[in-house]
């Protein structure tokens, strides 16, 4: 892409368009890597920490969808959604945000170029609960099981890129914040993540 954009000097706005979204989703491709390597390596060491800060949950939402937004496909969406009041609650936003990378990114890479994607967001009693599905190419039942062990890839995801660390990563972030993840899929249907995260609401910023 970089050399087609340095010689095709023909390319209109829509080509170097799609030039430049492949550089990004390979940069973000070949960060993820390295991050998935360098998060295994310390919390096999114990080093990862729980912590917490002031977070307007609302905003933090709203500012990651900005984000990832980068590295969506070309004509794919995010629908989002928040239930529940904004206010400011103690969690931990760098767990939270590579928890949302990972199953965000998933989405996107399992789905078609122009899906899209549901974020829904609920915050109530002192629970947080992140809903992400996707209507992408879904995860064979007798292989759901699995889908969470460190490199585990599923048969139908032989041709997309991937390491299988993402989603091992998530979960162990999501139990060092207490909380719990499951699946639901069907193949060619989509997929469907339910994490729940306990976190300690401080103040109502409006209702």
């Amino acid at each position: 892409s970089v050399f087609l954009l340095e010689n095709n000097i023909e390319a209109d706005e829509q080509e170097r368009k799609s030039y430049f979204d492949k550089i990004k989703r390979a940069v973000h491709n070949v960060t993820g890597l390295l991050n998935d390597f360098l998060s295994l390596g310390k919390l096999e060491e114990g080093k990862v920490k729980v912590a917490f800060s002031e977070t307007e949950i609302k905003s933090f939402f709203q500012e990651f969808l900005q984000e990832i937004g980068s590295i969506k496909k070309a004509k794919q969406k995010i629908a989002f959604t928040y239930d529940g009041v904004a206010c400011t609650v103690m969690t931990d936003q760098l767990l939270l945000k590579n928890i949302l990378m990972s199953l965000l990114t998933n989405a996107i890479e399992y789905s078609s170029f122009d899906a899209e994607i549901e974020l829904a967001v609920e915050l109530k009693q002192d629970n947080l609960k992140i809903k992400v599905s996707d209507h992408g190419i879904g995860i064979p039942e007798e292989e759901q099981h699995q889908i969470f062990k460190r490199f585990y890839r599923g048969q139908n995801a032989n041709n997309i890129e991937g390491t299988g660390l993402g989603l091992n990563i998530a979960k162990k972030y999501i139990r060092l914040l207490k909380g719990t993840i499951v699946i639901t899929s069907q193949v060619n249907k989509g997929t469907t993540f339910d994490t729940n995260i306990p976190v300690v609401t401080l103040y109502i910023l409006e209702r």
